[in-house]
């Protein structure tokens, strides 16, 4: 595999891993009102406009770069600020509630190894 091949690879793998990152719409309105921050302030920090962030929070368009990783970076540190209510310091969470930012699971088999679906 040439070097170009492998950075084309790798770029898709990235691409993936922010995808498989990013909170859904709720949460993205969530941690954005949580911050007391307006849709004009978030938009001019990830260079999107206004109406970007307002679908990207109605789920009506997903995040898309060049825009998305300076958003998840951004959601990512509001989080930690402003923890959902379940992950809170004392709280029990609820044992469906899966954290936003969880990284994706690898089905194992009962020797512990990796099985694809």
């Amino acid at each position: 595999m040439s070097d170009e091949q492998i950075d084309s690879v790798e770029a898709l793998l990235e691409e993936a891993r922010l995808t498989a990152r990013m909170p859904g719409p709720a949460e993205r309105l969530r941690l954005r009102q949580a911050a007391d921050l307006s849709r004009a302030q978030v938009a001019a920090a990830v260079g999107v406009g206004r109406q970007t962030i307002a679908n990207w929070e109605e789920g009506t368009s997903t995040p898309q770069p060049p825009g998305r990783a300076k958003y998840l970076r951004l959601l990512e540190g509001l989080a930690q600020l402003h923890p959902a209510p379940a992950e809170a310091p004392g709280a029990v969470p609820h044992e469906s509630a899966v954290h936003a930012f969880a990284e994706p699971q690898t089905a194992r088999d009962a020797e512990g190894r990796a099985v694809q679906g």
